[in-house]
């Protein structure tokens, strides 16, 4: 049974930012699982964006709060109509979204945002919210696209490797992942070197992951360059795509919204895994 409650401390859960469309409750309907495998709240955040008009009344600003509020309201009922033993707590706050965001990021577990949104006192999307936590975010980003369900769909977690150093944070979230869905965790490894010895490289460096969580199922692809044409060609068997924070330059690529480029066959979500230490 689901419970809510105003949100009145920083300590650690599942944030999700909530603006009132339909991509904003599908966020907070994915984080539900995971804040509930998790153990941690499921905590939705509202933010009221300032009207650009210099002419703010106090009724606009009782229109912005109601409209705040069913907003919740709306996100609340969704998430109890799903099920699923996790307490929900709910903040309305005043600023930029991104910023807001940001600073409750660093007691968060995840943060989790829809791929657009909706600004009420503008009636802009709100894109770029996601694309500034991308860069900026302390705990791990997760960018929802369309109705996505952390159980249940066929697929499976992809994670990108290269040599970058923060590569063990990024295995250990990708395989957290697929744990939590039950599902295949495929590694794209990039590499410039041949096939057959990046092949070995990281067997050896997996060797131990199989050891540890042999209730994985290990799918291993080396590629060569870019790792697009793979993703776009197996789009709609992934679940969930897990990359660095370092990758955040290409969101929109990952994203399939770059300006005249078509959209992707698959609606995978994209799990950003910061690399930088709580601040």
């Amino acid at each position: 049974m689901a419970t809510n409650s105003p949100a009145k401390n920083s300590s650690p859960a599942v944030v999700v930012g909530i603006d009132g469309s339909r991509w904003s409750v599908d966020a907070a309907l994915w984080a539900a699982a995971e804040a509930a495998c998790r153990d941690l709240p499921l905590r939705l955040l509202y933010v009221i964006e300032p009207r650009d008009d210099s002419e703010l009344t106090e009724q606009h600003a009782q229109e912005d709060l109601a409209c705040a509020h069913v907003s919740v309201r709306r996100t609340v009922s969704a998430v109890e109509a799903q099920g699923g033993p996790v307490k929900i707590e709910w903040e309305i706050v005043a600023g930029k979204p991104s910023r807001i965001l940001q600073d409750a990021s660093r007691s968060a577990e995840l943060v989790c945002v829809g791929a657009m949104g909706i600004a009420h006192a503008t009636g802009q999307r709100l894109g770029s919210t996601s694309g500034a936590l991308s860069t900026s975010a302390h705990c791990p980003l997760a960018i929802i696209r369309g109705d996505q369900q952390p159980s249940g769909k066929p697929g499976s977690v992809v994670v990108e490797i290269d040599e970058r150093p923060d590569n063990a944070r990024i295995f250990d979230i990708a395989i957290g992942e697929a744990r939590l869905r039950g599902v295949p965790l495929t590694v794209l490894v990039t590499t410039s070197t041949g096939r057959l010895q990046a092949r070995a490289q990281l067997d050896r460096r997996i060797a131990e992951y199989r050891s540890r969580y042999p209730d994985v199922e290990f799918d291993i692809v080396v590629v060569r360059g870019s790792t697009m044409n793979h993703l776009d060609h197996h789009a709609d068997s992934i679940q969930t795509l897990v990359v660095g924070q370092h990758r955040a330059a290409a969101l929109g690529e990952l994203l399939g919204r770059a300006p005249g480029q078509a959209q992707h066959r698959g609606d995978y979500t994209v799990l950003i895994g910061e690399h930088r230490g709580r601040h």
